[in-house]
């Protein structure tokens, strides 16, 4: 489909080809990622290449000079795919623990209140091997280490603005 685009869109503006990219390919890289999100670094470099091949391409056909993956991201004022993921499994655990969803936080965790300390998590269940990649396994820790400051939010757009200031790449690890 990355081919495609550049064949349809022959623009030199990157501007316009960062927006059909926003809009045609990312959300499919990006679908149901609270559901499955790749464990396997395999998985994580094959995802992240798309991106990383369509921004050098973009500057390719801009005319612009190339630039390190890093640089590109910031010149078209994206965000590794890695870091959307973890930016999108921290707000739906807002969205449940916040009652925004269907979903009863309940079922799926216990929030433990520590003098002195923030908001905590522990899971309601043990996950298997297989399941350990599951949202509601791979996200606990993450949401413990966030700041108070930030889990004590009680607006999903304010907690989405002040999450993405965070370095979410090193709070989760990779």
């Amino acid at each position: 489909m990355m081919y495609q685009i550049f064949r349809i869109f022959k623009s030199k503006d990157l501007d316009n080809l960062v927006f059909v990219f926003k809009t045609y390919l990312r959300p499919l890289l990006e679908y149901a990622t609270e559901i499955w999100s790749p464990s396997r670094k395999d998985h994580l470099i094959s995802l992240e290449k798309i991106q990383k091949i369509f921004t050098k391409r973009a500057f390719k056909q801009c005319g612009l000079v190339d630039k390190p993956y890093e640089i590109r991201l910031q010149i078209c004022k994206l965000k590794k795919l890695e870091e959307r993921r973890v930016l999108a499994d921290l707000c739906m655990t807002y969205k449940i623990l916040n009652n925004f969803t269907h979903l009863e936080q309940e079922k799926y965790f216990t929030l433990t209140k520590r003098a002195k300390r923030r908001i905590h998590l522990l899971q309601n269940k043990r996950f298997t091997s297989k399941s350990k990649n599951n949202f509601f396994a791979r996200i606990v820790s993450l949401w413990n280490k966030l700041p108070r400051e930030i889990v004590e939010i009680r607006n999903l757009k304010k907690f989405r603005e002040y999450t993405k200031k965070i370095d979410l790449l090193s709070l989760s690890g990779t």
